[in-house]
């Protein structure tokens, strides 16, 4: 993987290289790591309709966001 490409050709890159299994281990919070291709583990936990992520940064809604059709 070449780290002087545009992220979004990595990022194809990185997907076409994974299993089926590996890409199923990442649609968890948790995702697992994968050491054949240097992906670490590491958790990604959000709540997007009330505001509120986990990696430090927070903001919270006093109610659902709804659009009105």
């Amino acid at each position: 993987m070449n780290p002087n490409l545009p992220a979004q050709e990595r990022a194809i890159d990185l997907v076409h290289r994974m299993t089926i299994a590996e890409k199923a281990s990442q649609l968890v919070n948790q995702a697992r790591p994968i050491p054949r291709l240097k992906v670490p583990a590491y958790n990604f936990w959000s709540e997007a309709l009330h505001g509120v992520v986990s990696n430090g940064t927070r903001s919270f809604l006093s109610r659902s966001v709804s659009r009105d059709l």
